[in-house]
């Protein structure tokens, strides 16, 4: 039983989506701390700008965040959903694969900023027609959560996994050995950021997935993701 997990992040680029196929079950990492200026509540979409993008971002206020957990931050500005689906309506529009649906979906308001990420992944998710693997949320689990590499084989082994995915980037903090002592595989994914056109000048990579979608449809978003495998880490 292959096990990945990601923190439910602002309309995801598209690696988030190729973990979740690879996986038999995928954690929405929802204990997992809040930061500051990672996409938990923001993400990129492609413009005429000078670097060629912008962000959309979902406003959660100036507090300290220090010790608080995704699941509970709200979103303060209630007509930041209204603005951020004008904007990809302008931004997109004349994309070849526009589909104004998306926009109507992140115009949806949620006062909890995880639960409209959520949501609009599993609008995603579902219009990728990507089969979905078993979806469980860490706060859930009813175990202490670690915010470490214990705590990730603690959650594989709650969930009776015998093999983890994870990102390319643990690669450098990962105590594969924790894996290794609970008979338990550890693969890492091999994504490459997608390449197609995009109706912007230029090329810029690891845009949100509506990027993606807009540019070269739903069918071909979901056939570039498939082709993502996973490296068995041998330890």
């Amino acid at each position: 039983m292959k096990v990945a997990m990601h923190q439910p992040n602002y309309l995801p680029y598209p690696g988030f989506f190729a973990k979740l196929h690879l996986s038999d079950i995928f954690v929405i990492y929802d204990t997992a701390q809040f930061t500051r200026g990672d996409f938990f509540n923001r993400n990129r979409i492609r413009t005429f700008s000078f670097n060629g993008y912008m962000w959309l971002t979902l406003p959660v206020g100036k507090r300290n965040f220090t010790g608080v957990a995704i699941r509970d931050v709200s979103i303060l500005d209630k007509g930041v959903f209204s603005k951020h689906s004008k904007t990809l309506k302008v931004m997109y529009l004349k994309a070849p694969f526009f589909d104004e649906k998306i926009c109507e979906i992140v115009k949806i308001p949620h006062k909890n900023l995880a639960e409209h990420n959520i949501f609009i992944i599993r609008y995603l998710l579902n219009k990728l027609k990507i089969s979905p693997p078993r979806i469980v949320f860490a706060s859930e689990l009813g175990i202490p959560i670690r915010h470490s590499t214990q705590g990730l084989v603690d959650i594989v082994k709650a969930l009776k996994g015998d093999e983890y995915i994870s990102g390319t980037g643990a690669k450098a903090y990962i105590n594969q050995e924790l894996f290794r002592k609970e008979s338990i595989g550890l693969s890492f994914i091999d994504y490459k950021p997608l390449q197609y056109p995009q109706i912007h000048p230029g090329f810029v990579e690891n845009m949100s997935i509506v990027d993606t979608i807009f540019n070269i449809g739903w069918e071909n978003a979901a056939s570039k993701l498939k082709e993502t495998k996973t490296q068995p880490c041998n330890i």
